[in-house]
């Protein structure tokens, strides 16, 4: 179920893990001892449901990764400020008619100071966005904004030292790097998770995620 926000860094404690841990969701709830649920607009909701993540956003106010302030609803683990390559799979997409439905990857220094990247529809067409938020501001406002045609949707995030390169694909084996990616930005990484929003006409949506997996090592 849905939990309240939470502050500091993202709600997200404890010593970071030897690596970024993978999940299937299979287990039948979500597991707290990895995940934690941050949900600044208190009224959204996650549980593990026919084996998936469901991250479900009302309509009525934005809950969007962007400034002001992150107000997305997400989950988040604690992870090591090193290299990584994570992937995700969505058995989910945003509407297209539905203006602004979102869905992706989040990786954060703290509430103020995180990537996105992302699957929205601007009404029309389905696009894939990645941005650089510092202090709640957008440091690079379209370094990759582009328009894709695919579900179900992988999304792939690669950290090198201050590299970030994003990719998705239509099958999770053959990846397509979007024009602007990758691109560079000083970070020093917490947490990372998946997130679910709205923004724009603040439709209402549910991001369903089947797997988060680190591809640099074995797992679901």
């Amino acid at each position: 179920a849905g939990a309240g926000g939470v502050g500091g860094m993202g709600g997200v404690g404890g010593a970071p893990p030897a690596g970024i841990v993978s999940d299937d969701f299979s287990s039948g709830t979500l597991n707290t001892h990895l995940w934690t649920v941050v949900d600044p607009q208190m009224d959204g909701t996650a549980e593990v449901m026919n084996e998936a993540l469901e991250l479900s956003v009302p309509s009525g106010q934005a809950h969007d990764p962007w400034t002001p302030e992150n107000t997305s609803l997400r989950v988040m683990q604690t992870a090591a400020n090193e290299d990584f390559s994570i992937e995700v799979k969505f058995n989910s997409a945003p509407t297209v008619g539905q203006v602004n439905q979102i869905q992706g990857i989040l990786v954060q220094q703290d509430l103020s100071n995180y990537i996105r990247f992302d699957a929205y529809s601007d009404g029309t067409t389905l696009s894939v966005f990645s941005a650089a938020l510092i202090d709640d501001a957008p440091q690079q406002p379209v370094p990759v904004n582009e328009q894709v045609a695919i579900t179900p949707l992988f999304l792939r995030l690669t950290r090198i030292g201050d590299q970030f390169t994003v990719e998705y694909s239509d099958d999770g084996s053959t990846y397509i790097e979007p024009t602007g990616s990758p691109f560079t930005q000083a970070l020093t990484v917490s947490a990372v998770g998946v997130f679910a929003g709205n923004a724009g006409m603040d439709p209402a949506h549910t991001a369903v995620v089947d797997y988060f997996r680190n591809v640099t090592q074995t797992g679901p």
